[in-house]
């Protein structure tokens, strides 16, 4: 048996946990129910579809379950011929064969998964089945952005991160974000009822549990975080409330922070998380469709963060895709950050294969996460994760084959960074 095989083979065999994903709870108003195509061809292959040459007006048609089912794929079908052999259109046709015995996606078979899919998806817990007993799941982080439902979810097998960002970004509507502020803690006049109302949810969020928190600022500005004073910030947010205040203090008035107001907030959060049994996951590298500019989500861009907040836990997912090497020597000098290969196995599996490969020879293998899908729906989880599995054997069969560790080590590595590392680092009990 080759060494691929007998590795592979061996993962089949892991628990894993998952570091990342957008699963809506079910109680809450973003959890819609969808059909095969909305759920196979939305989430992030949408973005390779548009790549190809899809309009987004034409997107929309496909995505409207009003329409003819066959009529819709037939708007895709052209620009997802263009993505099969990419991470996530591998990832699609993985799901559909592996949970619904459809071995190839075309016009002739879309009615077979769709009625698959809605049957399989009609039945209770199917979402817990899925990810727990097909994919072999120990546990999930789901990231929503969800208000209402701030703690919710099924604790059998997910845990909640939370996303203290808004207070550096208070987007949509700032309005409205003042109003829930002092409709459940106090009156916001300063910057120190700001920061205090961010205390209090906090201690709430360490009530409820969770250790996790998601910084993904990357889509609307630079993640280089500048030390300002707090004379200074004091300033600028009392000018922004000035205004804000003449206007009417309307909660439909949207008010935004300057770059150095935003700065000084995200110090003083990092700040409130030292000493703490808190792993902050910042997103970096590509961002989802048009959103942000690239640059602004390079991993280095980091690095007088994480020496400033030498106590804080840094968990960097998404490897800073396409600059994954800048993650991979961030791990080496520093030790309070982790590589984390949420969603590279699909957004580029070979540049995972090399990821992988560079990690386990430059960076200490406990401090290596191997998987988190970034989905939306179960059946995309089970098809990235079929796509991980292969790119993490591939990666270790290349050490073993050059004879720098032995097959049953390869095994061990690959149990490390699927299980036991993200367990860990994620504070999961």
């Amino acid at each position: 048996m080759s060494s691929y095989k007998q590795i592979i083979s061996a993962i089949y065999t892991l628990p894993v946990i998952d570091t990342h994903e957008h699963i809506p709870v079910e109680k809450s108003k973003m959890h819609i129910p969808k059909d095969c195509i909305q759920t196979y061809f939305g989430n992030h292959i949408h973005m390779d579809l548009i790549s190809a040459g899809l309009t987004e007006r034409l997107y929309q048609e496909a995505m409207d379950d009003s329409f003819d089912l066959h009529e819709r794929f037939a708007i895709i079908e052209p620009y997802f011929d263009m993505c099969k052999m990419m991470g996530q259109g591998r990832a699609v046709a993985a799901a559909a064969s592996g949970l619904h015995g459809v071995e190839e996606i075309t016009k002739e078979t879309i009615h077979i998964l769709n009625d698959s899919f809605n049957e399989a998806t009609s039945q209770k817990d199917y979402t817990y089945n899925t990810i727990v007993n097909r994919c072999s799941i120990e546990h999930v982080m789901i990231d929503v952005k969800d208000d209402v439902n701030r703690f919710d979810c099924d604790k059998r097998v997910f845990s909640r991160v939370w996303r203290p960002e808004k207070y550096v970004n208070p987007i949509p509507v700032a309005g409205k974000f003042v109003q829930w502020l002092e409709a459940h803690y106090h009156p916001i006049k300063t910057l120190d009822d700001w920061m205090a109302a961010f205390q209090e949810e906090l201690s709430e969020v360490l009530y409820q549990g969770i250790k996790v928190v998601m910084v993904d600022l990357a889509c609307c500005r630079s993640i280089r975080f500048r030390k300002i004073p707090y004379k200074q910030a004091k300033k600028e947010f009392d000018k922004v409330m000035e205004v804000w205040s003449q206007d009417g203090r309307g909660v439909r008035d949207h008010f935004e922070f300057s770059k150095d107001l935003q700065d000084y907030i995200m110090g003083q959060i990092f700040s409130s998380f030292r000493g703490r049994d808190i792993t902050v996951q910042i997103h970096t590298g590509l961002q989802q469709g048009d959103e942000g500019l690239l640059k602004d989500a390079r991993p280095m861009l980091l690095d007088n963060t994480i020496l400033r907040f030498e106590n804080v836990k840094f968990d960097l997912i998404h490897s800073g895709w396409p600059w994954w090497n800048e993650v991979v020597a961030l791990c080496k000098k520093f030790s309070n950050v982790t590589l984390d290969l949420a969603w590279v196995h699909s957004l580029s599996p070979q540049s995972a294969v090399q990821c992988v490969l560079e990690a386990i020879g430059a960076v200490p293998a406990n401090k290596i996460l191997g998987f988190g899908g970034n989905a939306e729906h179960p059946d995309i989880i089970y098809g990235q994760l079929e796509i991980a599995r292969i790119n993490i054997a591939r990666a270790l069969s290349i050490v073993v084959d050059q004879e720098i560790i032995t097959p049953q080590k390869a095994i061990d590595v690959a149990k490390l960074i699927l299980y036991d590392n993200p367990k860990r680092v994620l504070n999961i009990q």
